[in-house]
């Protein structure tokens, strides 16, 4: 069963007796391996997280018996949840770039998140078409759609020199004192995408992206909309960058107000399955080759040229006419 819980971007929960195997199976190896730090490439640089880790357990995808649930959950599922993604993105304006070139790709990884971790409101990669995110203890915190607010704030402040960080929280709590009304708590965070520097979360769980520009300060606001997404059911999220596979109206309208990302709270440790359904454009199968950094942290299971076109034909993104 498919719940949307927005539609700007798409987010919805999908419940199946799948799931329960899986968290079951990856949960009887995650404690016998050792996570190892975790690091990305964002449009800043590449960043490494002193909170999030990666657990190596990429290999056990390969084997029996997840590598044929695997299997199954894509050729029974993935074809609705791209007719999904097609309801949310599709109107007069549609246009699908190059669909018998396209190849789509899955990445399964398992994370370990640690206390004291958040995640800037930020977009995937151009190249993502749904990032799919599975939580594997009960009670985890989960993951947020942020929408931000038009109106820029500026402010301006002659002790704000050289970005020290504790002249800054004391400007920022100031600013947020005055926005609310009264004494505001807050967390001061390190931004891991985007050009600003740092972020404030407050109390009221919206998030403050500050830039400060010589003695001024210009501040985004950025409110929260929570994710409610009971234990055992499968997360799936459409939040790209740019309009890589296809482009409209409403594309354009998300990657203009929505994000996502991570309020910070208290937990010891939250484990996640994290899978990332992929793509890119080929002149042939032969030519779908990913390389893997680590085969050890992620896991490819690559889908061929008829698989893709039946996928895409099934979920109403292409015609059958027009392949």
């Amino acid at each position: 069963m498919y719940r949307y819980l927005s539609k700007t971007p798409l987010a919805l929960t999908h419940s199946d007796n799948i799931y329960p195997k899986l968290i079951r199976l990856v949960n009887e190896k995650i404690d016998q391996y050792e996570p190892e730090p975790f690091g990305f490439k964002s449009v800043k640089s590449a960043y490494a997280e002193n909170s999030r880790f990666i657990v190596p357990l990429a290999r056990i995808f390969r084997e029996e018996p997840i590598a044929t649930l695997l299997r199954e959950w894509v050729l029974k599922h993935l074809p609705d949840f791209l007719s999904h993604l097609n309801q949310t993105v599709s109107d007069s304006s549609f246009v699908f770039n190059q669909p018998e070139h396209l190849r789509m790709y899955l990445r399964f990884r398992v994370l370990q998140d640690r206390n004291g971790y958040s995640l800037a409101p930020h977009k995937d990669s151009e190249d993502t078409l749904l990032a799919f995110l599975l939580q594997l203890s009960e009670g985890n915190p989960t993951t947020s759609l942020f929408y931000r607010n038009p109106s820029l704030y500026k402010v301006k402040n002659e002790l704000l020199v050289n970005e020290d960080k504790a002249t800054l929280k004391n400007v920022v709590g100031g600013f947020l004192n005055d926005m609310y009304g009264s004494k505001t708590n807050f967390e001061l965070t390190d931004n891991q995408f985007g050009v600003s520097k740092y972020l404030a979360w407050d109390e009221h769980r919206s998030v403050w992206m500050l830039s400060q520009k010589e003695q001024e300060l210009l501040v985004y606001k950025y409110d929260e909309q929570q994710l409610n997404v009971p234990f055992g059911k499968l997360l799936a999220i459409h939040n790209p960058l740019n309009d890589f596979v296809f482009s409209s109206q409403r594309t354009k309208f998300f990657q203009e107000h929505g994000t996502h990302g991570f309020f910070p709270c208290k937990f010891e440790k939250r484990n996640l399955l994290l899978c990332d359904l992929l793509c890119k454009y080929v002149k042939d199968d032969k030519d779908l080759t990913i390389s893997s950094s680590n085969p050890d942290h992620e896991y490819f299971l690559l889908l061929k040229g008829e698989t893709n076109i039946k996928f895409l034909k099934k979920s109403g993104f292409i015609k059958n006419e027009y392949i």
